[in-house]
């Protein structure tokens, strides 16, 4: 591998192509690493606003509120308008952008993926029906009462939300946001340029390195042998860069001896040109699926020519960002956590509409509570909440990871 799997990843990565009715082992995946992707939710604030309201960072989730509040109360974009949004993501993004599982895991550890937690005999038991969820709920209601949080979270798309973190006018509108600066930010916006990243002060999730089946040789093949040696060279460190960039000598090359990559990491090669990634070509092994994409995010490039100034600023602020996630992991997040949970069909088949109707209705109801179309206050609405999650089948699908679990 072009760089070393944690014990966990390389589970993850096993547990992914394996066949947990036969033991048999017949894919190879398709693996994509990054430490900026690792995090479930990047955290920036409007440094700007903050020196004009004489304002420090949050540590709490009271100093939040008061932050927040200050945000909306007062002109901090002088425009005269009252349009400051103070804190801005959206449900629909991906990586980085977990702006509710950022807001949930102030009160209780909560991986979107697993969702379990694990007591000390190795039980898991769903967090969305916990007390802490609950008063993780009740907070963020608060919020959305007095404004602090937006409506559109629930229905801005990543397009949508570039155009309102980083305008086109160059008038910021949002205080602090939750998101991965090359998803969710205008590249190139002077904008971004107002923002920096915040210390956590509760679990960090860390995402699982990306992996998934992808690849198979069928009976069919003549070569079985010499296919299995084509997707291994493919798995070599050049096969990872010639997936990612294209032709080594034109679009990348190895690194200078003693050589630094933008966020400080010794470079393993050096990137000459990555326009390939962006356009239609026949320069890269990206599509086959079969492969290794080892620092999605050039971590780890020596740039051939001066990186883009604010390209620069970008990756130095994703890696300030980076260290300050990590720190809060280490800090914060349980010594046991639920991994992903790799089923077999036929299992996956017994829980086939009981994934689909418990989720939906869980994800529903956190919408409507809240948005106070359910009030959370009550506990009556929220007996309602759990009871119609067991009367779709929560229980069997307990039973079921917990078997899974015990396996893995």
């Amino acid at each position: 591998l072009a760089y070393e799997l944690s014990e966990s990843d390389q589970k993850n990565v096993v547990n992914s192509i394996t066949d947990h009715e036969t033991g048999g082992i017949y894919a190879v995946p398709t693996i994509e690493t990054s430490y900026f992707d690792g995090m479930n939710y990047q955290v920036y604030i409007n440094t700007q606003w903050m020196d004009k309201l004489n304002l420090k960072n949050p540590t709490n989730k009271e100093e939040l509120l008061t932050v927040l509040r200050a945000f909306k109360d007062n002109d901090c974009n002088e425009n005269g308008i009252a349009d400051e949004i103070p804190l801005f993501g959206c449900t629909s993004a991906n990586i980085g952008g977990g702006i509710l599982d950022w807001l949930i895991n102030m009160f209780v550890y909560y991986d979107r993926d697993a969702q379990y937690l694990v007591d000390e005999n190795g039980k898991i038991s769903p967090v969305y029906i916990t007390d802490a969820y609950r008063e993780a709920l009740q907070f963020m209601a608060q919020m959305y009462k007095e404004g602090l949080i937006s409506p559109l979270i629930f229905t801005s798309s990543i397009q949508e939300m570039r155009t309102i973190v980083t305008p086109a006018s160059g008038t910021p509108i949002v205080g602090m946001f939750v998101g991965h600066p090359t998803a969710h930010v205008t590249q190139g916006s002077e904008v971004f340029d107002l923002y920096e990243p915040i210390k956590l002060w509760s679990p960090a999730v860390m995402r699982a390195t990306t992996c998934n089946p992808a690849t198979f040789i069928s009976a069919d093949c003549d070569n079985p042998d010499k296919a299995f040696e084509l997707l291994m060279t493919m798995w070599t460190e050049e096969g990872s860069y010639r997936i990612r960039y294209g032709q080594k000598g034109v679009n990348w090359d190895d690194a200078t001896e003693g050589a630094k990559s933008v966020i400080g990491m010794d470079a393993r090669y050096k990137l000459i040109d990555d326009t390939a990634f962006t356009s239609q070509n026949t320069a890269l092994w990206g599509g086959v699926k079969c492969t290794l994409n080892a620092y999605a995010e050039t971590e780890s490039a020596e740039m051939a020519q001066e990186l883009d100034p604010w390209q620069a600023k970008k990756m130095q602020k994703m890696a300030a960002c980076f260290d300050l996630y990590k720190e809060a992991a280490e800090e914060y997040n349980p010594d046991v956590v639920c991994p992903k949970l790799w089923k077999t069909t036929t299992e996956l088949e017994e829980t086939e509409m009981e994934r689909i109707n418990v989720p939906n209705r869980a994800n529903k109801d956190r919408t409507d509570f809240i948005t106070g179309i359910k009030d959370i206050n009550s506990d009556t609405e929220w007996q309602k909440y759990i009871d119609a999650l067991y009367e779709m089948g929560l229980q069997k699908i307990i039973d079921q990871d917990q078997m899974v679990y015990d396996r893995q």
